[in-house]
């Protein structure tokens, strides 16, 4: 995974070649962890894990976690940064 945003020259080449912009990231390699997780406000959340982290059941752990992104299409523009995380108990 540490070299997942290294574009290949035979990738850049014909990205150039046919006016394609490449867009590559650097997330780190854990984007929430446990200690995060313990200031998720209850009510930032939907009601089932509200309800979790209000009666304090169990220790919540994040099982996967998807990022995107909020772009203006038309104007090329990133609105937003945003991310999805399931968690488990």
């Amino acid at each position: 995974m540490a070299s997942c945003c290294i574009v290949p020259n035979d990738l850049q080449d014909f990205a150039n070649e046919h006016k394609i912009k490449i867009l590559t990231h650097n997330d780190p390699g854990v984007l929430i962890d446990g200690d995060k997780l313990k200031n998720i406000k209850p009510e930032n959340c939907i009601e089932e894990v509200a309800t979790l982290l209000n009666e304090g059941q169990g220790q919540l752990d994040v099982d996967w976690v998807v990022r995107y992104q909020v772009m203006d299409g038309s104007r090329g523009v990133l609105k937003d940064k945003r991310y999805i995380i399931a968690l488990k108990s």
